[in-house]
């Protein structure tokens, strides 16, 4: 039986174990703040995303400052996964178009509810965000 347990943990896609978790547990003081301070500086970061027929999802992403005004120059970066297929987790950079507006291509398996954890920075300014969104089926 725990053989088996063992096999499904390593082997089911619907299954993960938190990325270095014991380090992350440790650093939880230090990301609580780096959220503080993501909050104190007050972007905003909206996600659409469009699924592809070839099996692929367009990102974008608008970061605006506190007055709405567009964030541009920053570095974009984002960590994706689907809530029912947590173990494969998709890493990608952004490529900013207009000002504020950033795009990205990722391969998506499925649709569904997936989590967006985006990591913006711009000289000394870091925002981070996790969002939750809907990707259509196709």
């Amino acid at each position: 039986m725990v053989l088996w347990a063992v096999h499904m943990a390593l082997t089911d896609p619907s299954f993960a174990v938190q990325d270095r978790y014991y380090s992350k547990a440790l650093l939880w003081d230090e990301q609580v703040a780096a959220e503080r301070r993501s909050t104190a500086l007050g972007w905003r970061a909206d996600v659409s995303t469009s699924r592809n027929p070839a099996g692929s999802t367009d990102i974008a992403v608008s970061l605006v400052d506190r007055e709405g005004h567009p964030v541009h120059g920053a570095r974009m970066g984002i960590e994706a996964f689907s809530v029912a297929r947590s173990k494969r987790v998709l890493r990608t950079s952004f490529v900013e178009g207009a000002a504020g507006e950033y795009h990205a291509r990722v391969v998506t398996e499925r649709g569904g509810r997936w989590e967006l954890s985006v990591d913006a920075t711009r000289g000394a300014d870091r925002f981070t965000s996790t969002i939750h969104q809907d990707l259509g089926g196709v």
